[in-house]
């Protein structure tokens, strides 16, 4: 009788150990979520770019531009792409001095220039190929080419780029919608759409 009455409290026991276990598992995993939550809302709040887990550019596109042609006013610009990097935002936009060819790295919510990568090498080996923008891009020409893009495939842009495609000038534009992602091709001289996919 001893021995029953033994087991029986050692398995009551038992049982209020694991239901004990359990509870302090659960308010442990409510703390850590509280925690992440006030986390996420300490640096909504620092930020407010980001957002639901969605991080918007602070930094538009035009504001990055400026930015780069600031730096290399000889220069014309001949793409632009926003682009994640190693967790960040980044405008991407490539400009042309007389001689050489930059990439240039702006923080797209910080507005801060990241980095800057000589692409001279690679502008080089387009031209060789033929695809290379072999016209001074200006940017009003490049807008009107936009709207036709954008007029023909609602949505944002997420690249833009010049370059040569069978002899033509044209702007390349990668636009993503809810449908999503397609490129136009747009020529520079008549602002017609010769492509897209």
């Amino acid at each position: 009788m001893r021995s029953f009455k033994s087991r029986l409290v050692m398995s009551v026991m038992a049982l209020m150990a694991l239901s004990l276990l359990a509870c302090s598992k659960n308010e442990q995993s409510n703390d850590t979520a509280n925690a992440e939550q006030a986390g996420a809302e300490q640096a909504s709040a620092a930020n407010p770019a980001v957002t639901h887990g969605a991080v918007e550019p602070k930094i538009e596109r035009s504001q990055a531009e400026q930015m780069v042609l600031e730096k290399y006013p000889d220069g014309h610009l001949i793409s632009a792409e926003l682009e994640w990097n190693e967790g960040k935002l980044l405008h991407a936009i490539e400009v042309k001095t007389a001689r050489l060819v930059y990439e240039v790295s702006i923080d797209a919510v910080a507005g801060q220039v990241i980095d800057t990568d000589d692409k001279t090498a690679k502008f080089q080996a387009d031209s060789t190929k033929g695809t290379a923008p072999m016209f001074k891009v200006d940017l009003a020409a490049r807008d009107a080419a936009e709207k036709v893009a954008l007029d023909f495939y609602p949505g944002k842009v997420q690249k833009w780029k010049a370059a040569t495609d069978s002899g033509r000038a044209v702007f390349s534009f990668k636009i993503k919608s809810d449908a999503g992602m397609k490129k136009i091709m747009v020529s520079k001289e008549t602002n017609k759409i010769l492509s897209r996919r």
